[in-house]
């Protein structure tokens, strides 16, 4: 079982990253992988406007809360040793992927 299914990482980074930082997130998906203990987050807005105005440093800044909170909680850098973000809107997912969350995060 992953370490992460019963904390509900995802929901919580968002909670924190909308209500602490005021970014507009819509969703967030997030995998751990046993086999190479690497931790995966998909960093969802609305639209591809929102994600637009997204700049460099504040994924940066996203990233470096996420890694921050991972290491607090004792999840970096054990069990997991690799981290990797992606950022998309739901947009893009509903035009290019038919509102497939599962087809986009391949």
């Amino acid at each position: 079982m992953s370490p992460f299914t019963a904390d509900k990482t995802a929901d919580k980074m968002m909670n924190i990253l909308n209500q602490n930082y005021n970014f507009k997130i819509f969703k967030i998906l997030d995998f751990y992988f046993d086999f190479d203990n690497s931790y995966m987050a998909f960093i969802y807005w609305k639209t591809e406007k929102e994600l637009s105005l997204i700049t460099d440093d504040a994924k940066k800044q996203i990233k470096e809360i996420f890694i921050n909170y991972l290491k607090d909680n004792g999840y970096f850098p054990s069990p997991v040793k690799d981290v990797d973000f992606h950022f998309d809107s739901d947009e893009n997912v509903q035009k290019n992927f038919r509102g497939n969350y599962f087809y986009a995060t391949r």
